[in-house]
């Protein structure tokens, strides 16, 4: 019988003591990358027993990082600033500054989902041909949404050339609409400032956007193991 495995958060921790916990474990436990590499892991002292270790999104596992001290050595003692944005179904919000607080913040919000299906115009679309007048609207609605948001961050174009990371919050589908639009963006998709993270704020307004941001500067570390 395979028994799920259970994570076990052990210690949350804020982006300034990254470097003090993770040496504090190395004392103990032999780390290496994970393949994904978001988090450290290493064997634990029972079997099939895990110990995980994942930095803020603020400090990532940069590629050039193969062990756990060349993470260590790459730990800047200033983090500046970077530019974080969220969009979910004609939703968005963007801000520049540290985890501590993000200025310039701006919020979009477009009509471009149908409250009866919940669902945005373009995922509907990809399904059937949208013949209605509010599908149209919908779809026009869409189109200024993603255009809304490339002004805006052309707006702000000189400071985000001067951000470290981009931090990126949006469902899979949206991201790539944001270029297929008819107007500059001050980076490319494969800028390589760019961490996109899961979005698990419901709707992408300021309030949302600072809760977001604040999520990027804390850690954890945990034990995984198998429920018996």
């Amino acid at each position: 019988m395979n028994h799920p495995r259970q994570e076990i958060i052990m210690e949350r921790f804020d982006w300034s003591s990254t470097g003090i916990n993770l040496e504090a474990l190395v004392r103990s436990y032999s780390f290496s990358v994970a393949k994904s590499r978001r988090r450290f892991v290493a064997s634990g002292t029972l079997p099939d027993e895990r110990i995980i270790f994942v930095p803020p999104a603020v400090q990532p596992i940069l590629r050039d990082c193969v062990t756990v001290q060349d993470y260590l050595d790459s730990l800047p003692s200033d983090l500046g600033e970077h530019l974080v944005i969220l969009m979910r179904s004609g939703h968005g919000s963007l801000g520049i500054g540290t985890v501590d607080e993000l200025r310039d913040v701006k919020s979009i919000r477009r009509y471009t989902v149908r409250k009866s299906q919940g669902k945005s115009q373009s995922a509907q679309e990809s399904k059937k041909k949208a013949r209605s007048a509010g599908s149209s609207l919908r779809r026009r609605e869409t189109t200024a949404f993603f255009v809304d948001v490339a002004r805006e961050l052309m707006d702000r174009e000189k400071q985000i050339l001067d951000c470290r990371r981009i931090f990126i919050g949006a469902p899979v589908r949206l991201w790539p609409e944001l270029f297929s639009v008819n107007h500059p963006l001050p980076f490319k998709a494969d800028d390589p400032r760019i961490i996109k993270l899961p979005l698990d704020i419901k709707t992408p307004n300021r309030e949302g956007l600072e809760q977001f941001n604040a999520q990027l500067g804390r850690g954890y570390w945990a034990i995984d193991s198998k429920m018996t």
